[in-house]
């Protein structure tokens, strides 16, 4: 598998009255394609006792640059490979991902702030030729991005092509997407909006739903969120969030989150089109939601690389997420680990094409 994503420092701070940080802290490494929801899809196929090979193709600082040289050793420790066009580049670092508390402890309304100002992962395809593009995704089963991938990358064309090459390849590999909406990372400056872009401008949302609808339109299987898709399309429903994504991608098998309200489902079983909700596990604690769509993500392409039609990887996913609410930061650090329950990882159900 492929899983083409930017690692980010993660801090937690505390939001002040004023607006300012206080009590910031590092705590490691997050990104929602890797290592997110990366790891979570490695965890989890290895409990479903399937062979699984991840590879993440991103670009960090220089050798000798600390915290680009610990996200590398990361990236192995979770026992994910480094892809050989993976980039090293000289002058620059990893971008910052702050998650937000309120001065009483809970998460912040503001959720995270994001700063990618000098972010390695930005000129990952800058020198990449079309024959690089062409073999980048050779030999995987799957190939996975998401709206960060695309938003952060400054050559989105190239990040397209190498998606639709991709498609070519026999077998062609699954293209799994993420449609994780963060509306300040398709207003920094690019190359569309070298000034950059306010949150009033609604440029950001066409710009996005422009660079969104090429890659879902690829795509196998398509993860969104109800929230985001109301902000960036202004859908009412998570049923006319469907029947958008559903006119761009006749075939893909579409989950859409909505917080604690049920998942919607969506799905070709090869006589009809389906459209099931599916109820959300209530979590023992909610302490931060960051990372609980990357590990529902994750889980849901393990479950069904492991034979669960779709209705049991949901359950499998759902299981799983509601244990990443219950702590801090997007993946589990220090000694903490997730519940396996072999009532929701179950029994092979249905084939699912590698």
């Amino acid at each position: 598998m492929l899983f083409i994503g930017e690692p980010l420092k993660e801090y937690i701070a505390t939001t002040e009255p004023d607006g300012t940080l206080s009590n910031q802290s590092f705590t490691g490494f997050a990104g929602d394609v890797a290592p997110n929801m990366a790891s979570y899809t490695q965890v989890v196929a290895a409990q479903f006792g399937i062979p699984c090979t991840i590879d993440v193709l991103t670009a960090v600082g220089p050798e000798g640059d600390g915290q680009s040289d610990d996200i590398v050793a990361d990236f192995k420790a979770r026992s994910l490979n480094i892809h050989p066009y993976t980039k090293r580049l000289a002058g620059k670092e990893l971008g910052i991902v702050i998650n937000l508390k309120n001065t009483d402890g809970s998460q912040s309304q503001e959720k995270v702030r994001l700063d990618r100002s000098n972010s390695a992962f930005r000129d990952l395809l800058n020198d990449a030729t079309h024959q690089d593009l062409a073999t980048m995704a050779d030999g995987y089963t799957h190939v996975v991005v998401s709206s960060t991938s695309l938003a952060c990358v400054l050559d989105r064309a190239k990040l397209i092509t190498l998606l639709r090459e991709a498609r070519t390849n026999d077998p062609p590999p699954r293209i799994v997407v993420s449609t994780n909406l963060r509306s300040p990372n398709w207003q920094m400056p690019d190359r569309e909006h070298p000034g950059g872009l306010s949150p009033h401008d609604h440029a950001w949302r066409q710009k996005a739903q422009h660079w969104l609808d090429a890659v879902i339109q690829l795509a196998d299987v398509v993860f969104a969120n109800f929230t985001d898709e109301r902000s960036l399309r202004g859908c009412e429903t998570p049923e006319e969030v469907g029947q958008v994504l559903r006119r761009l991608n006749e075939k893909a098998e579409i989950l859409i989150t909505n917080d604690a309200d049920p998942v919607l489902a969506i799905y070709d079983d090869g006589e009809r089109q389906r459209c099931v909700r599916v109820s959300v596990h209530p979590a023992e604690q909610v302490i931060d939601t960051v990372g609980a769509g990357d590990a529902f993500a994750g889980t849901y392409v393990a479950a069904r690389m492991a034979g669960r039609d779709w209705l049991a990887a949901v359950e499998c996913a759902l299981a799983i997420a509601s244990q990443v609410v219950g702590f801090d930061g997007a993946v589990p650090r220090n000694g903490r680990s997730l519940v396996f329950d072999p009532r929701v990882l179950g029994a092979p159900t249905v084939p699912y094409p590698l």
